[in-house]
């Protein structure tokens, strides 16, 4: 016991010790530059900072490769100007790290931090050129941003990839022009994780929890302009706390959310271009919305159990809506403006409701509801319309009103309080 205490506090004085020595600092202008540096206990820390403006004794073939084992690590590298690359992995304990390269000289990019244990956090700031970025962290207070640019230059850039595996995750990406691409994995525990990228050839993915038990998800993507895609899954049914939100405006647009259990919520719009949306929720406090403007729209929406409730609104073009939900306390709303419309509900338990509203030209709507507060309302304006509504056992009531032009209506209601009107017109 004695000799085990003697242990101990040698070991504490040992790191006191050491705890003043591993330090580095590096500086380095001009030419083939590469700086290696490894620094293996105690108070770990490094800076590098390596030059460039094309190449008259600053910059060119710049490298820097930092690897710290443990306690207090840190690490800053800042490239400006040419072949740039950087990479840092420390392994055990208060662990940060931040890496920048350059501004409109940068080049060629790509950045690398791995951070296995404790403290974690990195920053990575990529500016003009070939960007490329990765992160990952394994445990405990994990962070990471990354943010990448292109907004001059020699374009072609941007990717990031931000993984982390345990406890306090949080991630933040941003990328604002070209090739976009940016990808969020998350384990266990608190995730959170925003990404924004502006133009091209944008596509981003979260997921968290990676293949599930639970966190406390959130999400969020919003992209700009040209190839957009965006999907949020939360990492495969049991999610718990999960939100997600996905907001992309012109072009190719795409998006997808899949939550599993808890606290579900969903938010997808999208303004123009090619438009698509699914969104299913299995268990909890679901709800889901989605909003697309114009062209080519289409969305789907299907919620297994507890709070079901959605939305779905999409004003011009080839316009398509399904919406499906199962159990407890359904009720759905669908409202589609003008040109290719069509729209089906379908609800199965408890409290259903259903609205449906089309405006202009091939509507056609079809609501079917199963058991308990059953009730139905559609209403469409003008063109082809057609409507059928079932509606099975509970305190049906359902109403159709069509306006103008193909008309049909077909309305069936089996059990208990059931009424119905329908109201169809033309005649000039």
């Amino acid at each position: 016991m004695k000799k085990f205490l003697f242990l101990v506090i040698f070991l504490g004085a040992t790191s006191f010790m050491f705890a003043q020595m591993n330090n580095s600092t590096v500086t380095s202008k001009g030419a083939g530059n590469l700086d290696l540096i490894t620094q293996i206990g105690a108070g770990n820390y490094s800076t590098t900072y390596q030059d460039g403006q094309m190449h008259f004794l600053g910059g060119f073939d710049n490298t820097a490769i930092v690897n710290q084992f443990g306690i207090a690590n840190g690490s800053e590298i800042t490239q400006l100007g040419d072949r740039n690359d950087a990479e840092v992995l420390q392994i055990g304990m208060f662990n940060s790290s931040t890496q920048t390269q350059g501004v409109g000289w940068a080049e060629d990019n790509v950045a690398y931090v791995e951070q296995i244990g404790w403290g974690n956090t990195a920053v990575q700031s990529q500016y003009y050129d070939l960007n490329m970025a990765n992160i990952f962290q394994y445990g405990i207070e994990n962070t990471a941003i990354q943010y990448q640019t292109t907004l001059m230059n020699g374009f072609l850039g941007n990717y990031a990839l931000a993984y982390q595996d345990g406890w306090g995750h949080y991630s933040n990406q941003a990328q604002y022009g070209r090739e976009n691409v940016a990808l969020v994995y998350q384990g266990k525990l608190f995730n959170t994780a925003y990404q924004t990228q502006y133009g091209k050839g944008n596509w981003a993915l979260i997921r968290q929890n990676d293949y599930s038990l639970g966190g406390f998800n959130l999400g969020v993507q919003f992209q700009d302009g040209k190839f957009n895609d965006a999907i949020i899954d939360q990492g495969s049914y049991f999610a718990e706390m999960n939100f997600a939100n996905q907001y992309q405006l012109g072009n190719r647009n795409y998006a997808y959310a899949l939550q599993g259990g808890m606290f579900n919520y969903s938010d997808q719009y999208q303004d123009g271009k090619r438009n698509h949306s699914e969104t299913y929720q299995l268990g909890m406090g679901n709800t889901a919305y989605s909003t697309q403007i114009g062209d080519d729209n289409m969305d789907f929406t299907n919620q297994v159990g507890i709070g079901n409730f959605s939305d779905i609104e999409q004003y011009g073009h080839w316009n398509f809506a399904l919406t499906d939900q199962l159990g407890e306390m359904n009720h759905s709303e669908v409202m589609q403006l003008g040109i290719g419309n069509d729209a089906f509900t379908y609800q199965d338990g408890i409290s259903n409701w259903s609205f449906i509203d089309q405006i202009g030209l091939d509507n056609y709507a079809y609501t079917n509801q199963f058991g308990m507060g059953n009730l139905s309302d559609v209403m469409q304006v003008g063109m082809f319309n057609s409507a059928t509504t079932l509606q099975m056992g509970g305190l049906n009531w359902s109403t159709t009103d069509q306006f103008g032009l193909g008309h049909t209506s077909l309305t069936t209601q089996m059990g208990l309080g059931n009424v119905s009107h329908v109201f169809q017109t033309d005649l000039h």
